[in-house]
């Protein structure tokens, strides 16, 4: 190839060329060959001039005339230089979009055209660009990593697709000009390397990304699994509590547990929440059928652990045993007298324990309602128990178990019995009978009859019945009306203070809980009736364990379907209730409303 000349160089070849032209020398007129490339395989960048080299062979050339395969043309009348009579002149075309292109030249003298065209393919290429890349780590567990993304270059700004790649995975993919900004979510290690890209859509740039950079992603703090175990008994009695132990048991030497575990059964249908303490909940629970159910405990986790459940656990639940009660008391009686009685509550069954609560001696008068009644606790069983003096007539006379012992047992009644209650004899002094001796004979008198004066008969004042005025507990609720599975409030007054008051739903039995009676004697229990209990008129029993004192309270749970007139007949069911409490209650016979007491033993 021939050497580029340079500006020197040609000024003096040319120059000489002029000197000698007069004398003939070297002015040969051969025609002019077509133009040589020089330059071989030219290319360069879009919208940049790209320089190609021809040589024009022969003193007479003057130019260089070239066009393009976009249209663009031009002249170079300004050698590089003339190096032994070729003159080499230097092309400089811009191509504004990439891929094969071609440029075409030929010579020109004094003449004119001295040559043909002469074809040279170029490649033309996209502008380099640069990418950068701004990011902004999460200020918190879970926060997003954000930051932007912007990509520059010499021909001005930059359409195409901006992505950005965590750890190698891209996380977002928007098509914008120069720049966009970015916000990544999601789980993400400790640390990860993050980096952006552009994908030019367009003929000028070329692809980059950036460098990567190092991003800290704050973590939560690592959890433990606890273990959970739970203890119930293997059997225990329905309509009654058991008592339930959850123990949540963390790492070794890690901190103890702490929040909430709530007690289950079967498909995870709720028992109640209680709160840890000392990484152990303790409840007492009831379920209101029998037959064998799983029971086990979940712990919702805390800042160190991870929630878990315990192992299911197998309680068998079986009827409330129904105690035999028996009353020893006289058949007879007089009215300046009560009446005293031996109550005697014995188990079904000698492997059950003694009975313990409250029992209530009744006497009713047929056809009139309960006159008399005492109250008191079982103490090995038994109890005596003594009502206030009666007024003449004919009762009834019966003992009523009212439960809450330590052991579960029915409530129930004795046997009916009669009594009679006379009115006392009065005694009649005897005349005394003269001492015997020797009779002396006395004369007769006749005597004038004296009228008798009738003697006005002097009343015998009754005496009054006296019944004892015990006290009498009593049970409300904030709704009388109420849907299945609503929540109610019962209160319950007239108990010992600091005594358990059980609560629960007749007719059939459903236990709804326990609450503990305050300084007053209340005892206050919030609760869901439970759902499926049909429609109709029902009432709530609150018991005393240690006073046995008993009060309850109708309720009526509305039909969900919104109508009246689908109401249940359920209410108070006589086949639950025995003798002749259940008659008072059915017939409308009671015409005094009792609570059934139970007094504490002195």
């Amino acid at each position: 190839m021939a050497p580029i000349l340079s500006g020197r160089r040609a000024g003096l070849v040319l120059a000489l060329a002029a000197i000698l032209a007069p004398l003939g020398i070297g002015t040969a007129q051969a025609a002019t060959p077509p133009p040589v490339q020089v330059t071989q395989s030219p290319s360069g960048a879009v919208f940049t001039p790209i320089p190609v080299q021809f040589a024009c062979s022969g003193p007479g050339a003057t130019s260089l005339t070239w066009r393009t395969s976009q249209a663009e043309t031009g002249t170079v009348t300004m050698a590089d230089g003339v190096v032994d009579g070729t003159a080499y002149y230097t092309a400089k075309p811009t191509y504004n979009s990439r891929g094969g292109h071609w440029i075409e030249a030929f010579c020109v003298d004094a003449g004119g055209p001295s040559s043909t065209w002469t074809y040279t393919p170029v490649s033309v290429n996209t502008i380099p660009s640069t990418t950068t890349l701004s990011v902004t780590p999460p200020a918190f567990p879970g926060d997003a990593i954000t930051g932007t993304v912007t990509t520059t270059g010499t021909a001005g700004p930059q359409y195409g697709f901006f992505s950005v790649y965590v750890d190698g995975v891209p996380k977002t993919f928007t098509q914008a000009v120069g720049s966009t900004p970015f916000r990544i979510t999601g789980t993400f290690p400790a640390s990860v390397s993050v980096y952006g890209a552009f994908t030019s859509t367009g003929e000028i740039y070329q692809d980059s990304q950036s460098a990567p950079q190092t991003v800290l992603i704050p973590q939560e703090p690592v959890k433990v699994q606890p273990t959970v175990t739970v203890q119930v008994p293997a059997t225990a009695y329905a309509n009654s509590t058991f008592p339930a132990t959850a123990t949540v048991t963390g790492s070794a030497g890690g901190p103890v547990p702490t929040g909430e575990v709530e007690f289950r059964y079967s498909e995870g249908a709720s028992l109640g929440r209680v709160p840890l303490v000392n990484g152990v909940a303790t409840a007492d629970l009831g379920l209101g059928f029998t037959g064998t159910v799983d029971i086990y405990a979940t712990y919702f986790g805390d800042e160190h652990y991870t929630d878990r459940s315990s192992a299911r656990q197998y309680v068998t639940l079986s009827p409330v045993p129904t105690p035999i009660v028996t009353v020893d008391a006289p058949k007879t009686g007089t009215s300046d007298k009560g009446v005293t009685a031996t109550v005697i509550v014995a188990a079904p069954d000698s492997s059950l324990p003694t009975p313990g609560g409250g029992v209530q001696l009744l006497v009713v008068k047929p056809g009139t309602g309960l006159v008399a009644d005492a109250g008191g606790v079982l103490a090995n069983g038994v109890i005596t128990l003594s009502t206030g003096p009666l007024p003449v007539g004919e009762y009834t006379l019966l003992a009523h178990y009212s439960g809450g012992g330590d052991h579960p047992y029915q409530q129930t009644d004795s046997a009916e019995q009669s009594l009679v209650i006379s009115a006392p004899v009065v005694e009649t002094p005897t005349p005394g009978t003269p001492t015997p001796g020797t009779p002396t004979p006395e004369t007769p008198k006749p005597e004038t009859p004296t009228p008798a004066t009738p003697v006005p008969a002097t009343p015998i004042p009754s005496t009054p019945v006296v019944t004892p005025a015990p006290v009498t507990p009593v049970v409300t609720t904030d709704k009388a009306l109420a849907q299945a599975g609503a929540r109610v409030t019962l209160r319950a007054e007239g108990f010992v203070p600091g005594e358990t008051v059980r609560f629960v739903l007749h007719s059939d039995p459903v236990f709804l809980g326990t609450a503990v009676a305050d300084a007053n004697g209340v005892a206050t229990l919030a609760v869901a009736l439970p759902d499926g209990v049909p429609a109709g008129q029902h009432h709530v029993v609150a018991t005393g364990v240690d006073s046995g004192r008993v009060a309850e309270v109708p309720i009526l749970v509305a039909d969900p379907r919104g109508t009246g007139a689908r109401l249940a007949t359920t209410g108070t069911d006589p086949a639950a209730l025995t003798g002749l409490v259940a008659a008072l209650l059915v017939a409308g016979a009671g015409l005094l409303v009792v609570a059934r007491v139970r007094r504490r033993a002195a």
